[in-house]
């Protein structure tokens, strides 16, 4: 048998290898591009401007309002002789439950594990690691802008 023949069963590993490393990539990299989050931009400043008007609220109500894709909470309390609006985010820093303001004895509260927080949103009572992250309130000519990072 002359030297320079190609041995056709080394061919066959090396055809079979590539093969199989192809497939393996096929199927790998559709499970790996399921299983990561999709990138978003994170957005340091988004607004939301409410539809009723300042003038409407009263010290005591609230309300919970849509940020984005997550969800808000918006107080009106009254500091000396003026009423001031506050927002949050209205997810509870424990397991993202949605918390509610309880005017009776001016608290957050989530229902869910009876976390407790301020009326400045900080973490008071309960299993919340940490306080509410606060949004800045904007009102301009009756209008209630809410402004996240601003």
């Amino acid at each position: 048998m002359p030297a320079n023949k190609p041995d056709r069963r080394a061919l066959l590993n090396v055809l079979l290898g590539i093969g199989g490393a192809a497939t393996t990539g096929a199927i790998a990299y559709p499970v790996v591009s399921f299983l990561q989050p999709p990138a978003r931009p994170e957005h340091s400043d988004i607004s939301v401007t409410l539809e009723k008007p300042f003038s409407e609220y009263q010290p005591g109500d609230w309300e919970i309002f849509r940020f984005g894709d997550k969800p808000g909470l918006l107080i009106c309390v009254e500091e000396g002789a003026e009423k001031k609006l506050l927002a949050y985010d209205a997810t509870c820093t424990h397991l993202n439950c949605i918390v509610e303001f309880q005017p009776e004895n001016m608290k957050i509260f989530c229902p869910c594990h009876n976390g407790s927080f301020d009326i400045k949103g900080n973490n008071i009572a309960g299993p919340p690691p940490r306080p509410l992250e606060q949004y800045t309130v904007q009102i301009a000519d009756d209008v209630i802008k809410i402004v996240k990072g601003g």
